[in-house]
């Protein structure tokens, strides 16, 4: 099985218990979600707007034997793709900085 991360970050795999490093995916593009912002309203000078979610770009054709590593948002918007794979279970350092997760969500 073929693993590619189209996230724009490499992807760190971290053990459960101890978050050592099991495995590092390198970012290999970038899958992402047009968006439109519309306004509907301004309180002080500050737009408030409603998000409306576009297509996806940057995303190959489902392959045989490929799985993509996509963000949270992009899996969601393509519920029936088999083949993406969104990480889950995000570990943090002291700082609160995104270090790694546990694993991926089919």
């Amino acid at each position: 099985m073929d693993i590619v991360n189209l996230t724009p970050h490499d992807i760190v795999i971290v053990d459960n218990f101890t978050h050592d490093v099991i495995k590092t995916y390198p970012s290999k593009g970038n899958a992402r979600i047009s968006v439109l912002y519309m306004e509907k309203e301004n309180i002080n000078g500050v737009p408030i707007v409603d998000e409306v979610l576009g297509s996806v770009y940057g995303l190959p054709e489902k392959e045989e034997e490929h799985y993509y590593i996509v963000s949270n948002i992009v899996k969601a918007q393509l519920p029936d793709r088999e083949d993406l794979l969104a990480p889950v279970d995000f570990v943090r350092d002291m700082q609160g900085k995104i270090i790694g997760c546990k694993g991926f969500r089919r």
